[in-house]
């Protein structure tokens, strides 16, 4: 079977360089650098605790209260951003959301009492993603079946040099002001609708089929199912290297100075590596890179019970960074893969919801594997998850071959 077969890897700079970003839309070209500019509004949730203590005089319970209302927003961002995609248009959705969520960062930064900041945090949280189904069905719309693997894995570097930009641009503003830094925040995503409505193509009709028991169709499918369970063990695994990492760190005696530069080696890994593995990624099974990603970010976690100091973290996040790239590189094609034109938004939105819902659930599994046998016997857990997970995306690869959902004609553009 050719899929079996192992893939030979580019030989020549212009084959790298074709794989790597040749031979894709315009309009994938506005859709992904509107949505990296857009993320740099990942800069409010990375400090949105510095911001809730220091500007707000929070306490640490009350913090907990606000991050927890964003966390349960961004979970019911997925699913409703996939609905709208479908039901009102990936365009529609695209600048309705990217607006809403410039309405909300401001919000946030003018809220003040408890209850408003809440509920400004549930709202920025509901906004957060609720462009990404829309993006993600975008990319498979105008993008043919034997590229969506490159595209998809472009879209994943772009997003996290666009986090490990405000990262780094993040802290500088939020040092100066917390207000200037909603308020750009706030006109990154307003940039993104005005692109949105310029250059993205006006959405076409909504068929009858969109219009029906699109939910019900979803939650039906099996391989949607399936894929929704193997991503979300895998991100279980992978949340605890922002949930419980920085806690070790943290005992170790490291500062939040430190801290910050070895949390800024993983967008910047992920950028390098992508690159370095772009042409490989284009050529292997998609379950089969799934799979080593989720060996990976086990071993990776697993290996921090060997040392306390701030470079062998940041080896292990190298680990752990190599794995996420596979896994989420090629993980959105697999959903374009099963997910029915008319439903692209949903199964995105349905698969994405996985992320908010590992957020919530990393923390209690964490919290239950410590009380039992403290922070080694969770990165023992990590390292033992890692190639269950894999087995269950190997198990899953005969299913996926079996559906491979031809890309409409209607729905392509031409290159350039």
């Amino acid at each position: 079977m050719t899929a079996l077969m192992t893939p030979a890897p580019p030989t020549d700079r212009t084959t790298w360089w074709q794989r790597t970003v040749g031979g894709l839309p315009r309009v994938y070209w506005t859709v992904v650098s509107g949505a990296g500019v857009a993320r740099l509004g990942f800069a409010v949730v990375l400090f949105l605790p510095y911001y809730l203590g220091q500007a707000r005089a929070l306490s640490g319970g009350q913090i907990a209260i606000v991050v927890t209302a964003w966390g349960a927003g961004w979970s019911a961002s997925h699913p409703l951003g996939g609905w709208l995609a479908d039901r009102v248009g990936r365009r529609r959705t695209l600048i309705v959301g990217a607006c809403s969520a410039a309405a909300a960062y401001l919000l946030l930064g003018a809220a003040r009492e408890m209850r408003w900041l809440v509920l400004a945090a549930f709202v920025a949280g509901c906004t957060y993603d609720l462009c990404r189904p829309a993006v993600l069905s975008l990319i498979a719309d105008h993008v043919a079946p034997d590229r969506r693997t490159q595209a998809f894995a472009l879209f994943n570097l772009v997003f996290n040099a666009a986090v490990g930009t405000a990262v780094v641009v993040g802290g500088v503003l939020a040092d100066q002001s917390f207000w200037v830094l909603f308020a750009c925040s706030a006109a990154a995503n307003l940039l993104y609708a005005a692109a949105a409505w310029a250059l993205i193509p006006p959405d076409p009709a909504i068929s009858a089929a969109s219009r029906g028991p699109s939910w019900r169709e979803a939650l039906a499918d099996p391989l949607l199912l399936g894929f929704a369970a193997i991503s979300l063990a895998m991100f279980i695994i992978y949340m605890q290297a922002i949930v419980s990492l920085p806690i070790v760190i943290g005992r170790a005696g490291i500062g939040p100075d430190v801290f910050g530069l070895i949390v800024a080696v993983n967008p910047i890994a992920v950028v390098v590596l992508q690159l370095l593995l772009q042409g490989w990624l284009v050529v292997w099974p998609a379950p089969r890179v799934c799979a080593a990603g989720a060996v990976l970010v086990g071993a990776g976690l697993g290996l921090t019970a060997f040392g306390d100091t701030a470079v062998w973290f940041a080896i292990t996040c190298l680990v752990w960074t190599l794995g996420e790239v596979l896994f989420m590189a090629v993980a959105p094609a697999v959903v374009a893969d099963i997910a029915p034109a008319h439903l692209r938004g949903i199964y995105n939105g349905v698969w994405g919801m996985t992320l908010g819902l590992a957020a919530m659930l990393a923390p209690l599994a964490a919290t239950g594997v410590v009380a039992i046998g403290g922070y080694d016997a969770l990165w023992a857990a990590c390292a033992a998850a890692g190639p269950v997970v894999a087995g269950g995306c190997l198990l899953y690869g005969p299913a996926l071959a079996r559906r491979r959902r031809p890309q409409p004609p209607e729905h392509r553009e031409a290159t350039t």
